[in-house]
């Protein structure tokens, strides 16, 4: 494949790239604390005739000495955590922001996708 064959994918990667190394490179300024499953919201996604399930969980957790509620921002999280303590990341300069560890999972797989894409499409124009 020639360079110009590559141009979309190149692109792509270093989108993905970005985008996961800007949601992650605040995670360096947030704080881990332990918290507690209240409950969690559930919806359907329907998608190419496939139905699938997510869930979204709220937490309650102390930071500096209050106690906060908040709920992921996506259905990245699992029905079977309610009541269970788990860690989760709190920016400390909006402790109502968080984020899970099934959340810094998926910024991780999408920054891993990237550079694998990224690099098969370089040594296919290397070729």
């Amino acid at each position: 494949m020639n360079f110009l064959e590559n141009i979309p994918f190149i692109i792509f990667s270093i989108i993905i790239l970005i985008y996961s190394i800007v949601k992650l490179i605040p995670l360096k300024t947030y704080k881990k604390v332990s918290a507690k499953c209240l409950n969690n919201d559930s919806d359907y996604f329907i998608s190419n005739d496939s139905v699938s399930k997510g869930y979204r969980n709220t937490y309650s957790y102390f930071f500096d000495n209050k106690e906060y509620v908040a709920r992921e921002s996506n259905y990245l999280g699992r029905n079977n955590k309610n009541g269970k303590n788990e860690n989760i990341y709190v920016n400390p300069k909006d402790p109502e922001k968080i984020l899970t560890t099934s959340q810094i999972k998926y910024y991780i797989c999408f920054l891993i996708m990237a550079i694998v894409i990224l690099l098969i499409s370089l040594i296919n124009v290397l070729k």
